[in-house]
């Protein structure tokens, strides 16, 4: 994100240099139509804990030695680098600012408010406030700098909606919901994912498989209700955030898996096809 030129004292990123021939990739496979898969590589700095997250908030940490140098000296360098920062042409004036200079502790920090822009043209531009704090912490031979507190307001002018506030800790928060979401399917739809396509392949009347269908619905109406009462109480013993939101996307997702299969046993491959537009609901959730 930024670049810090301080004469080769640290490095202009904020992570350590790998060897690109070296860097685990995993595949991944996704379905772009009923019958046809693609395969695509992701690079494992995208995946899964590749983001650093402490106390629940991101937080991007530098340490760097420099030896032959003071903290006094240190501390200059890295107090004209965050001026240098500020006074950037992308960084609101009114918002940023060296917030911390303290010499005497050797520790100075910088509140960031710059434009990310995503899409300029004549016509349109699509861009949101990026909110941060770098902090430099400095000992003799040695930078401790920290990013955090990042967070985001995007269309916040706009009169037809009241625009997008978040921190950069919400996204990993999500994950763990997301997360939770895929281990809990099999246990709030009670397998039957699996349980119904193989009931109704075997099905050879009407009447058999319309009782299939009844008893997986009813067994689904029963599995909601006792998901909705856990979770109640689950609030009502201690608060969660965004429960109410997993648990709607728990439910969807888990309506989903079995409607599919549903029709997977009926042999209905266009009903099945439509079906994982019923995850249509997780990206109104994630909202």
């Amino acid at each position: 994100m930024l670049i810090f030129p301080m004469m080769g004292m640290a490095q202009n990123t904020w992570e350590a240099p790998q060897n690109k021939d070296k860097q685990t990739k995993t595949k991944t496979t996704e379905r772009t139509s009923l019958f046809e898969k693609t395969t695509k590589v992701i690079d494992a700095k995208y995946l899964a804990g590749a983001v650093p997250v402490v106390n629940g908030n991101v937080v991007f940490t530098l340490d760097k030695d420099v030896p032959g140098m003071s903290a006094d000296q240190i501390y200059d360098k890295v107090r004209g680098v965050l001026a240098e920062v500020v006074a950037e042409p992308n960084q609101v004036k009114e918002m940023s600012k060296v917030a911390v200079d303290d010499k005497a502790s050797h520790i100075v920090g910088a509140r960031l408010s710059e434009w990310l822009v995503f899409r300029k043209s004549a016509l349109s531009l699509d861009q949101t406030l990026f909110n941060y704090q770098l902090i430099a912490k400095v000992s003799d031979g040695h930078l401790h700098l920290t990013m955090e507190r990042m967070g985001y307001l995007y269309e916040m002018d706009r009169t037809d909606t009241k625009g997008m506030e978040t921190k950069a800790a919400d996204y990993g928060y999500y994950d763990v919901c997301l997360t939770l979401c895929f281990l809990l399917i099999p246990v709030v739809t009670l397998q039957m994912r699996d349980g119904v396509f193989r009931f109704l392949l075997g099905a050879t009347d009407e009447g058999r498989k319309s009782a299939i269908i009844s008893f997986a619905c009813r067994t689904m109406l029963a599995s909601t209700i006792a998901t909705v009462a856990v979770a109640v109480a689950v609030a009502l013993i201690h608060p969660v955030a965004y429960l109410a939101y997993t648990v709607a996307l728990l439910l969807v997702m888990s309506a989903n898996e079995v409607t599919a299969q549903t029709a997977r046993g009926l042999g209905r491959t266009s009903a099945r096809a439509g079906a994982p537009h019923l995850g249509g609901g997780q990206d109104f959730l994630q909202a």
